[in-house]
């Protein structure tokens, strides 16, 4: 197997996620996970910067995701439009199998209403009861809008939704680094 592969195992293994997963719910959480611990351990958030300057748009964080997806069986594709808008991502193992992965930069003025709406809808235009909302954050003031946000809407605790932290200036060498 391929070397990255095997990094996907060591850490499905480490989170108690089976290798093979039984729905695409299941395996779209442990991509989004392996995606997080990449950004934020692995120094992957790295390539959204250039010159120290922010250069990932949302494009550019979704087109960096599709790399997660190597070997997978299931269908994984991008930019679904099934009615109502597009859908970031849908991915499906036959017709009964589908889960949904939408994302959002926490920069966005209109994040409280795409976390209220947008999701709820995409799953009634595909006919699922799985999607998965990702929030990639570049700055505090990202992060305090991500929490205002979600407060607002009562999601604080909502499972299916994964903070992802991009930021550079949080990130210290372990040599250095006062806490975890």
């Amino acid at each position: 197997r391929l070397q990255s592969d095997q990094s996907l195992s060591k850490f499905a293994m480490t989170s108690n996620e089976t290798l093979e997963p039984e729905s695409t719910m299941q395996e779209s959480i442990i991509k989004i996970k392996y995606f997080q611990q990449l950004i934020e351990y692995q120094d992957c958030y790295k390539n959204f910067y250039y010159d120290g300057e922010l250069r990932a748009d949302e494009a550019f964080v979704q087109n960096f995701f599709k790399a997660v997806w190597a070997e997978s069986k299931s269908s994984v594709d991008s930019e679904v439009k099934n009615g109502r808008g597009i859908v970031d991502f849908k991915i499906s193992y036959g017709r009964d199998d589908c889960t949904l992965i939408e994302f959002k930069l926490g920069s966005s003025t209109s994040l409280k209403r795409n976390i209220e709406h947008q999701t709820e809808i995409y799953k009634r235009v595909n006919q699922t009861d799985n999607a998965l909302t990702v929030i990639v954050i570049f700055t505090d003031k990202d992060s305090l809008r991500v929490s205002r946000a979600l407060k607002a809407t009562e999601k604080e605790n909502d499972e299916n939704i994964y903070i992802i932290d991009a930021r550079r200036d949080n990130k210290p060498s372990a040599s250095i680094a006062t806490c975890h």
